[in-house]
């Protein structure tokens, strides 16, 4: 009862999640882990994560100013073994903390926000490539899995047009492509689009809405 009277949202992050959220009685107390979660989302939604709106409880009172959140999904350690940790760097207090983990290790992982959402595409689990993919819903603190794409490889650059993803070549151990496949978000479906002129692993994608491209930069083509 005491810990509903408290505005969670409003306290350092840190402190929230590395002191009040490793509490025992609070851990293994249902409705105190709850009201974590709200606290959760509202970090997200003050760093302009989330952009659908959603009706405000007393806990949540609005800032006139938001920073924004830098998102380190996956990755490899000095080992090169794959990590599925999330790391979230939250602009406003210069701190960072975890969120929920991927449901699959990948390093060399193709990674875009869109409408609040965060998907991870593609990579190396440290055994054999992928071609799974799952998005992270800041509303539920958890990845889900999505349909897979045709082509499984690592390197690959993802990039979103105003509605569908795009992921843009990539490579595994043999071959880099010059593969592009479509994600439509709605049908949770993948298609294959024109390939590039040229086969790239390691590339990065860069999308203006302006004019509706899509633009690469890689710093590999044909080597692996």
């Amino acid at each position: 009862d005491l810990l509903q009277e408290v505005k969670l949202p409003l306290i350092n992050t840190e402190y929230l999640l590395t002191v009040i959220a490793q509490e025992e009685l609070i851990r293994t107390n249902l409705t105190c882990r709850d009201l974590l979660d709200e606290a959760k989302v509202y970090i997200f939604k003050k760093a302009n994560l989330l952009t659908t709106k959603s009706p405000m409880g007393p806990k949540i009172i609005p800032r006139k100013t938001a920073a924004g959140v830098l998102l380190c999904v996956g990755g490899r350690g000095a080992t090169g073994d794959p990590f599925k940790s999330v790391e979230c760097y939250d602009l406003r207090h210069d701190r960072w903390f975890y969120i929920s983990e991927m449901t699959t290790r990948r390093r060399h992982v193709g990674v875009c926000a869109v409408n609040g959402r965060v998907y991870a595409i593609g990579g190396h689990d440290g055994n054999v490539h992928l071609n799974s993919a799952e998005v992270f819903d800041p509303q539920t603190n958890r990845w889900e899995p999505l349909a897979p794409m045709n082509t499984w490889r690592r390197g690959i650059a993802v990039g979103c047009l105003g509605g569908p993803l795009y992921a843009v070549g990539g490579l595994d151990d043999s071959t880099c492509f010059d593969t592009v496949e479509r994600f439509d978000i709605e049908h949770n479906t993948w298609s294959t689009v024109a390939s590039m002129s040229t086969a790239r692993g390691g590339v990065a994608v860069a999308a203006l809405k302006v004019r509706h491209q899509i633009y690469k930069f890689d710093y590999e083509d044909t080597r692996i």
